[in-house]
């Protein structure tokens, strides 16, 4: 379980909703989850609990925002059978809701990692604008966020998806850095235009 992070008068101000994984997630979705937690308390200064479990559809939470393969949940691939079968063989993802859950669904750990900050552009107005850690996000500070748009699909025309990058990294590295890798993977880029190869997951 998250750590909990007080807020300003020595409280726990907590979000509705508790981020589940499962308990073998792969570190793409590991990371979706740690950043959806530490996106969520940077717009609303609210904590989100993370959970891993074995099934993460038997979780006893009141409001729960699942992050899943369809592999890994029978129960999400048959309710959700037309996205299912829409999404194979792609990175894409769906967004949607089951009971007062929210699922985000995708076939490979890549499309939970897109879909994760999909939602978060939609739903918290944020910008994932910059590689540089101290410029990353823009965003608005806003205590009470609606959760609005939370039933969609949705799948690139384009397999690969690509930056020209130029220029040395951060750490002297040709055409990338850790930072400028994690911008490009908000930004559901899954290449680079100098080796349409060298994916990032």
């Amino acid at each position: 379980m998250r750590q909990y992070r007080d807020d300003k008068d020595g409280k726990m101000s907590k979000f509705d909703y508790s981020v589940c994984l499962a308990a073998k997630s792969t570190t793409s979705i590991q990371l979706a989850a740690n950043e959806l937690a530490d996106i969520v308390y940077l717009v609303t200064g609210k904590n989100v609990d993370i959970f891993a479990f074995e099934d993460v559809s038997t979780v006893n939470a009141n409001k729960k925002i699942v992050l899943s393969l369809f592999s890994e949940n029978e129960v999400y691939s048959k309710t959700f059978k037309s996205d299912y079968m829409h999404l194979l063989n792609s990175d894409g993802f769906a967004v949607r809701v089951l009971g007062e859950d929210i699922v985000i669904l995708s076939h490979t750990p890549a499309g939970v990692f897109f879909g994760v900050h999909d939602f978060l552009e939609k739903n918290f107005d944020v910008v994932f604008s910059r590689g540089a850690e101290e410029m990353a996000i823009d965003f608005i500070e806003s205590e009470n966020v609606e959760i609005k748009i939370k039933d969609y699909c949705e799948k690139s025309p384009f397999t690969v998806r690509a930056y020209q990058m130029c220029g040395e990294g951060k750490k002297g590295l040709d055409h990338i850095d850790d930072g400028t890798a994690l911008y490009l993977a908000r930004n559901k880029i899954n290449g680079t235009a100098h080796g349409y190869s060298e994916r990032w997951y």
